[in-house]
């Protein structure tokens, strides 16, 4: 039974479902605007729902995904259902764990590089600012990116990789305890290849080979200067940095999380579909719009949590303590 449960994803699906039958009926009910949606359904979500609901999402083009920034909860599904591959040899066989994760890790990075090489796809979403004078460029460029590397599973798998063996080799409790030097050489290695990874070359020609490079080593770079904050901080070595972040201020915020990526973009197209006027750039104008939209975001996000998540949650811990009751 264990054995089943851990295939079955209950966190995830139900808030999942609920916020995609919101959306794909009664969402263009409730406003109006120039750009606010017509249909009655959602035509996309209602021909390709059960996409979402197999988590496949991300395998289908950019254009025909219902609610598409949940491109990240189909990789996310299909790295859990692939993890007793790397986890059980991880903790049976430590050495062959490893060379299996980066074996996959490698393959990972190299079918990411060919696929940017053969179809000369641009390093990152940055790039795509060269674009915005030609939009029908950028949309190439844009789909281009998103259908071939950006939510596919083959260009993700590294950085779930790192993750797994960070977790594992801080399970293991075999590290020392590190001094000043090494901890500073930590923290600036960490900054730079995050910031590295974030900010393409400012040049719009460059060579494919650069783009391809460049696809494949910047969220693995991110990843790792990732995983020495989460290192540091649970080893004991992050000082302030983890008294932040660890804080019970961000305790509610994270409790609802899940349902917050799950709501933020109906919020955002909910705003600028209903909106009459042009909006010009200007600071303080959008930073007080970031803030209403976050703020509307928790809120609705605290509705469905309470409502849909957390309901559900509280019966499947009950339906477990019953089994093992039962096993008892």
């Amino acid at each position: 039974m264990h054995q089943v449960m851990f295939f079955f994803r209950h966190r995830l699906t139900p808030a999942y479902m609920i916020v995609m039958g919101f959306y794909t009926t009664l969402f263009s009910y409730l406003g109006s605007g120039y750009l606010w949606p017509v249909y009655d359904t959602n035509p996309v979500c209602k021909e390709n729902w059960w996409w979402n609901l197999l988590f496949i999402n991300n395998f289908q083009s950019t254009q025909k995904q219902c609610m598409g920034w949940c491109w990240y909860l189909a990789n996310d599904m299909q790295f859990y259902l692939i993890s007793p591959l790397f986890l059980i040899s991880l903790l049976r066989w430590p050495r062959i764990g490893y060379a299996v994760s980066a074996t996959f890790l490698t393959i990972s990075c190299f079918i990411t590089f060919k696929i940017s090489e053969q179809f000369r796809i641009v390093d990152g979403l940055s790039s795509l600012e060269y674009y915005f004078r030609d939009m029908e460029a950028f949309l190439d460029q844009y789909w281009e990116y998103f259908d071939k590397i950006h939510d596919k599973p083959y260009s993700r798998l590294g950085v779930y990789l790192i993750g797994l063996l960070l977790g594992h080799f801080v399970c293991q409790r075999r590290f020392r305890k590190m001094g000043p030097a090494t901890l500073c050489c930590g923290w600036l290695l960490s900054v730079t290849v995050m910031l590295a990874s974030l900010f393409s070359l400012s040049v719009r020609e460059k060579s494919v080979f650069i783009s391809a490079v460049f696809n494949v080593v910047k969220n693995v770079l991110f990843s790792c200067g990732l995983a020495w904050i989460i290192f540091v901080c649970t080893t004991g070595h992050g000082s302030v940095i983890n008294r932040c972040l660890s804080s019970r201020v961000f305790l509610p915020l994270s409790r609802l999380s899940y349902c917050a990526y799950l709501t933020h973009m109906i919020v955002l197209m909910a705003h600028f579909q209903a909106t009459g006027y042009h909006e010009y750039f200007c600071f303080m104008t959008w930073l007080f719009l970031c803030i209403r939209i976050v703020l509307w975001t928790y809120v609705i996000s605290f509705g469905v949590a309470l409502i849909f998540e957390t309901p559900v949650l509280r019966l499947f811990a009950l339906y477990r303590t019953n089994w093992n009751k039962k096993r008892m």
